[in-house]
C-alpha cells in the first residue's frame, strides 16, 4: 500500500511539473496532463480501497483459515493475484504514458527550455523512473 501511494504521488508531482512547463505552449497538452493527473489520483483511490477491503466482512481476511470460524460464517474474498497483476500493468501503462511527455520537449517545454540538450541516458533514466 505504501508503494502504490508513493509511486502515485511521485508520478503526480512530476506530471504537475510538466503542467507548469506546458502552460506557455499548448492548452491541449495542459488538458492532457491534467487528465493524466486525475486518472492517476483515481487509480490511487481505487488501489487503496481494493487493497484495504479484500474480504466482506473485513474480519474474514484473517479468520477465513480457521475451519471453525469459516464453517459458521458467510463471507466472500476476491483473488488477490489477478488484482495485483492488473495494478502492476496499469502502473506500467501510466508510467509509459507519463514518460512520453518527457520525449516531446517541443510540446511540453516553453521556448526558453528548448535550447537545453539532454543525453539519451537522461531519457532512459526518466523511462526507468516512471516504469
Amino acid at each position: 500500500m505504501c508503494y502504490v501511494t508513493s509511486t502515485c504521488f511521485i508520478k503526480i508531482s512530476i506530471l504537475t511539473f510538466y503542467t507548469r512547463l506546458s502552460i506557455a505552449t499548448s492548452r491541449i497538452v495542459s488538458r492532457l496532463l491534467q487528465a493524466s493527473i486525475a486518472l492517476m489520483a483515481l487509480y490511487w483511490i481505487i488501489c487503496l480501497v481494493t487493497l484495504c477491503f479484500p474480504c466482506h466482512p473485513m474480519q474474514a481476511y484473517y479468520e477465513q483459515f480457521d475451519p471453525a470460524w469459516a464453517a459458521t460464517h458467510t463471507f466472500s474474498c476476491y483473488a488477490e493475484s489477478p488484482v495485483l497483476m492488473s495494478m502492476a500493468v496499469i502502473s506500467v501503462v501510466q508510467g509509459s504514458w507519463s514518460s512520453d511527455f518527457w520525449h516531446h520537449e517541443r510540446i511540453t517545454k516553453p521556448v526558453s527550455f528548448r535550447h537545453l540538450h539532454r543525453s539519451s541516458s537522461d531519457d532512459t533514466s526518466m523511462e526507468a523512473f516512471f516504469a
